[in-house]
């Protein structure tokens, strides 16, 4: 449907042809025939206009289609550059996962040996508790044998000293 400019030139060349041609000059020269001529003309110059009116309508159309087409080829830029990002970006997120995943477990195998060494604390603070507790009752009847000699040594004390007294 699009006219090109060739076409435009092609149909003015021959325009100019007829208005130059000697038989047009004739015809103008016959009144009634003159008339009819000028409603011709008019008839012509009207078809002119807007056959030039359609050509740069179609024209117009041209310059939206290319520029409509520029746009999508954008848009299919685009949409290819989105879908590289993402699988950029998907890479991206796998390596992080693994990298987090491999940290976890790093923390996890830590954290398993704090938690055996703290279970090993726990029973050697169980074993000094006990240890303790017997010393504890060893104290206890050293306090109570200190006590005893300490009633006994007061009992001899005193018997010494009615002796010495007597």
């Amino acid at each position: 449907m699009v006219q090109d400019s060739s076409e435009v030139t092609n149909y003015q060349s021959n325009y100019d042809n007829i208005i130059n041609d000697p038989v047009y000059e004739e015809i103008k020269l016959n009144e009634k025939l003159n008339e009819e001529l000028k409603f011709s003309e008019t008839l012509c110059d009207q078809l002119k206009n807007k056959y030039e009116s359609l050509g740069k309508y179609c024209e117009d159309l041209q310059i939206n289609f290319n520029s409509i087409n520029s746009i999508l080829r954008e848009k299919q830029e685009m949409k290819k550059k989105i879908g590289d990002l993402n699988d950029h970006n998907s890479k991206l997120i796998k390596l992080l996962v693994e990298a987090l995943e491999e940290k976890n477990n790093i923390i996890q195998e830590k954290d398993k040996k704090i938690q055996v060494s703290d279970n090993i604390i726990q029973e050697k603070d169980n074993i000094i508790q006990q240890k303790d507790n017997i010393i504890q009752e060893k104290d206890n009847i050293i306090q109570e044998k200190v006590n005893i000699i300490q009633v006994k040594d007061k009992d001899i004390i005193q018997e010494k000293d009615r002796d010495i007294i007597q």
